[in-house]
């Protein structure tokens, strides 16, 4: 289903995007583009998946109260650094999704808000 996605990084900024929303079993998988770049959300079983592929490629996890990886790369140079998710909320209904994230990257706190409503 068509939708319109915001994502809100806090100090980062706020994106929107046009995208699409498919409902599954035990979650859903949002895919959209930012700055060019293929990107997808995929909530299962607890777990909160960040794709992004394009000119920089960044995989990530969110599962509240664990340490995952944060993997990037551009290309020519690769790496990764731990992630701690403090809070994972994941609303879905049938007039879209909201998901709010409060995780720790190398010291610093981030809280991360995506919103997707059905067109």
């Amino acid at each position: 289903m068509k939708c319109n996605v915001t994502l809100d990084n806090g100090e980062v900024g706020v994106f929107t995007a046009t995208g699409e929303l498919e409902y599954k079993a035990n979650g859903f998988k949002l895919s959209y583009e930012l700055d060019g770049d293929s990107c997808t959300l995929v909530f299962s079983n607890g777990v909160l998946s960040q794709a992004r592929i394009g000119s920089l490629n960044v995989d990530l996890d969110f599962k509240e109260g664990l340490e995952t990886q944060c993997r990037i790369s551009d290309g020519v140079l690769s790496g990764g650094f731990p992630l701690f998710t403090q809070k994972l909320e994941v609303a879905v209904n049938e007039g879209g999704v909201n998901v709010f994230a409060v995780y720790d990257c190398s010291g610093e706190i981030t809280a991360l808000k995506i919103k997707a409503d059905i067109i």
